[in-house]
């Protein structure tokens, strides 16, 4: 009987990284970092998750695929993987999505990089996301109107909030 010597010996080292990360701790927290670093990366292009971020594990992430038809998993799973990058069909039958992997010995760099690859390809196909857009009319002077486009309703509660403090300090001057 011969041991496989190379599996004990990769084992070892991989006890020895784990343990120089800070243990399961560490390794956690390089995981939740991770997942951080790609739910807000995903959200600013437009991408939503299916699970909201409190209940979402540091493991892997389901993001809703886009409704556009342009839009192919096929197609965005082969320019990934040319890019370097692998990820997940989803398995949800109400919704098309995709998964992707928060560990493994990634950190924010290579997170950074798989965002900026998936908005580069969304760009490319001129694929529209999962985001919306409200338009809010506001009237800024008697007979003047004007519309303002409020990216996501995440926005629109700053939105009010700016607008109100601009009349509020306007409220002194004349625009007539």
């Amino acid at each position: 009987y011969t041991p496989p010597t190379h599996v004990v010996v990769a084992f070892q080292e991989a006890l020895k990284q784990f343990e120089k990360e800070g243990s399961t701790k560490g390794r956690f927290k390089r995981y939740n970092n991770n997942l951080n670093k790609l739910l807000s990366g995903m959200k600013k292009i437009g991408f939503d998750s299916l699970l909201h971020k409190k209940i979402q594990s540091p493991i892997i992430v389901t993001f809703l695929s886009p409704k556009d038809k342009k839009f192919k998993f096929e197609n965005f799973y082969k320019y990934l993987k040319t890019n370097g990058f692998i990820i997940y069909p989803g398995k949800m039958a109400q919704r098309e999505s995709f998964r992707i992997g928060c560990i493994g010995y990634i950190g924010e760099k290579e997170i950074n990089k798989l965002v900026n690859q998936i908005e580069k390809f969304i760009k490319i196909k001129k694929i529209s996301v999962n985001s919306f857009w409200f338009f809010i009319i506001i009237q800024i002077f008697k007979s003047k109107y004007m519309a303002i486009p409020i990216y996501k309703k995440d926005n629109l509660n700053k939105f009010i909030s700016d607008l109100t403090n601009w009349y509020d300090s306007a409220g002194q001057h004349n625009y007539d």
